[in-house]
Protein backbone atom coordinates (compact mmCIF):
# COMPACT_ATOMS: atom_id res chain seq x y z
CA UNK A 1 0.00 0.00 0.00
CA UNK A 2 2.85 2.81 -0.63
CA UNK A 3 0.21 4.72 -2.51
CA UNK A 4 -1.93 5.47 0.41
CA UNK A 5 0.55 7.61 2.30
CA UNK A 6 1.39 9.21 -1.27
CA UNK A 7 -2.26 10.23 -1.36
CA UNK A 8 -2.24 12.26 2.44
CA UNK A 9 1.42 13.27 2.03
CA UNK A 10 1.17 14.89 -1.17
CA UNK A 11 -2.00 17.38 -0.38
CA UNK A 12 -0.31 18.01 2.61
CA UNK A 13 3.03 19.02 1.31
CA UNK A 14 0.64 21.41 -1.02
CA UNK A 15 -1.23 23.03 2.04
CA UNK A 16 2.09 23.82 3.54
CA UNK A 17 3.73 25.09 0.98
CA UNK A 18 0.57 27.26 0.06
CA UNK A 19 0.20 28.33 3.66
CA UNK A 20 4.54 29.37 3.49
CA UNK A 21 3.98 31.75 0.42
CA UNK A 22 1.23 33.09 1.62
CA UNK A 23 2.34 33.85 5.41
CA UNK A 24 5.58 35.87 3.79
CA UNK A 25 3.38 37.27 1.29
CA UNK A 26 1.08 38.16 3.92
CA UNK A 27 3.77 39.49 6.15
CA UNK A 28 5.33 41.37 3.47
CA UNK A 29 1.78 43.25 2.46
CA UNK A 30 1.07 44.83 6.29
CA UNK A 31 4.67 45.47 6.54
CA UNK A 32 4.16 47.60 3.44
CA UNK A 33 0.61 49.16 4.74
CA UNK A 34 2.77 49.95 8.59
CA UNK A 35 5.54 51.27 7.41
CA UNK A 36 3.10 53.91 5.48
CA UNK A 37 0.99 54.54 8.13
CA UNK A 38 3.82 54.79 10.63
CA UNK A 39 5.49 57.62 8.03
CA UNK A 40 2.71 59.57 7.52
CA UNK A 41 2.48 59.43 11.81
CA UNK A 42 5.94 60.75 11.85
CA UNK A 43 5.71 63.13 9.37
CA UNK A 44 2.17 64.61 10.78
CA UNK A 45 3.70 65.44 14.27
CA UNK A 46 6.76 67.05 12.70
CA UNK A 47 6.12 71.10 13.33
CA UNK A 48 6.52 73.12 9.63
CA UNK A 49 9.74 73.77 8.78
CA UNK A 50 11.54 70.74 10.49
CA UNK A 51 14.19 69.09 8.69
CA UNK A 52 13.40 65.31 7.74
CA UNK A 53 16.25 62.96 7.18
CA UNK A 54 14.30 60.05 5.98
CA UNK A 55 17.68 57.70 7.04
CA UNK A 56 17.02 58.13 10.88
CA UNK A 57 13.39 57.02 9.74
CA UNK A 58 13.65 53.76 8.14
CA UNK A 59 15.27 50.51 9.88
CA UNK A 60 17.28 48.72 7.38
CA UNK A 61 20.61 49.57 5.65
CA UNK A 62 20.40 51.14 2.38
CA UNK A 63 23.01 53.90 0.38
CA UNK A 64 20.00 54.93 -2.08
CA UNK A 65 16.63 56.31 -2.77
CA UNK A 66 14.63 57.08 -5.98
CA UNK A 67 11.22 59.40 -5.17
CA UNK A 68 8.60 58.83 -8.01
CA UNK A 69 6.53 61.90 -6.94
CA UNK A 70 3.76 60.29 -9.35
CA UNK A 71 3.25 56.56 -10.64
CA UNK A 72 2.51 55.35 -14.25
CA UNK A 73 -0.97 53.85 -14.05
CA UNK A 74 1.40 50.80 -15.73
CA UNK A 75 3.08 50.44 -12.70
CA UNK A 76 2.54 46.99 -10.94
CA UNK A 77 2.35 46.20 -7.14
CA UNK A 78 3.22 43.53 -4.92
CA UNK A 79 0.18 41.32 -5.48
CA UNK A 80 -1.60 41.79 -1.98
CA UNK A 81 -4.57 40.05 -1.67
CA UNK A 82 -7.44 40.67 0.53
CA UNK A 83 -6.60 44.28 0.90
CA UNK A 84 -3.29 43.22 2.96
CA UNK A 85 -1.92 46.55 1.85
CA UNK A 86 -4.40 49.19 0.00
CA UNK A 87 -8.16 48.73 0.83
CA UNK A 88 -9.71 47.39 -2.26
CA UNK A 89 -10.04 49.63 -5.21
CA UNK A 90 -8.23 52.67 -3.16
CA UNK A 91 -4.60 51.41 -4.90
CA UNK A 92 -6.02 51.66 -8.75
CA UNK A 93 -8.35 54.49 -7.97
CA UNK A 94 -5.23 56.77 -6.78
CA UNK A 95 -3.33 55.34 -9.96
CA UNK A 96 -5.97 57.04 -12.16
CA UNK A 97 -5.85 60.26 -10.43
CA UNK A 98 -2.28 60.68 -10.42
CA UNK A 99 -2.07 60.55 -6.54
CA UNK A 100 0.57 57.38 -5.97
CA UNK A 101 3.97 57.75 -4.98
CA UNK A 102 6.33 55.36 -4.33
CA UNK A 103 9.91 55.59 -2.53
CA UNK A 104 12.37 53.27 -3.78
CA UNK A 105 14.91 52.05 -1.61
CA UNK A 106 18.28 50.46 -3.17
CA UNK A 107 21.85 48.87 -1.49
CA UNK A 108 24.66 48.59 -4.26
CA UNK A 109 21.72 48.38 -7.01
CA UNK A 110 19.78 46.08 -5.61
CA UNK A 111 15.88 46.93 -4.18
CA UNK A 112 15.97 46.52 -0.67
CA UNK A 113 12.79 47.83 0.26
CA UNK A 114 9.95 50.07 -1.43
CA UNK A 115 7.02 52.03 -0.33
CA UNK A 116 3.88 53.59 -2.05
CA UNK A 117 2.67 56.68 -0.41
CA UNK A 118 -0.75 58.38 -0.91
CA UNK A 119 0.78 61.91 -2.31
CA UNK A 120 -2.24 64.10 -1.49
CA UNK A 121 -1.06 63.03 2.11
CA UNK A 122 2.74 63.09 1.13
CA UNK A 123 4.27 65.18 -1.48
CA UNK A 124 7.75 65.09 -2.71
CA UNK A 125 8.25 68.54 -4.44
CA UNK A 126 11.78 69.12 -6.48
CA UNK A 127 13.58 65.38 -6.12
CA UNK A 128 14.77 64.19 -9.78
CA UNK A 129 17.76 62.02 -8.90
CA UNK A 130 18.72 59.05 -7.01
CA UNK A 131 19.88 60.74 -3.14
CA UNK A 132 22.44 58.93 -0.71
CA UNK A 133 21.10 58.94 2.57
CA UNK A 134 23.19 61.82 3.34
CA UNK A 135 21.45 63.80 0.95
CA UNK A 136 17.67 62.36 1.39
CA UNK A 137 17.15 65.23 4.25
CA UNK A 138 13.73 67.37 3.67
CA UNK A 139 11.65 70.27 4.78
CA UNK A 140 8.46 69.72 5.89
CA UNK A 141 5.87 72.04 4.67
CA UNK A 142 2.42 71.74 5.61
CA UNK A 143 -0.17 73.52 2.78
CA UNK A 144 -3.52 74.14 3.91
CA UNK A 145 -2.79 74.01 7.38
CA UNK A 146 -2.75 71.09 9.95
CA UNK A 147 -4.97 68.78 8.15
CA UNK A 148 -3.42 69.71 4.39
CA UNK A 149 -0.91 67.79 2.62
CA UNK A 150 2.38 67.55 3.81
CA UNK A 151 5.30 68.89 1.78
CA UNK A 152 9.00 67.59 1.63
CA UNK A 153 11.45 69.68 -0.26
CA UNK A 154 14.85 68.86 -0.37
CA UNK A 155 17.09 70.61 1.62
CA UNK A 156 20.36 72.26 0.11
CA UNK A 157 23.40 70.47 1.52
CA UNK A 158 24.65 73.83 2.73
CA UNK A 159 21.65 74.64 5.24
Amino acid sequence: MPARPALVAAPLIALLALALYYWDLHANCTDLRADREALYAHLERLPPGTRFRLADFTEFAWNQVRVIARLESTSRELDCPLDWNWPRGERDELLRAGRLAAVIFGQDRALVDYLELRNDRIEFRGVDSILSPATAVFRVVRDGGADGTISLTPVAPAE
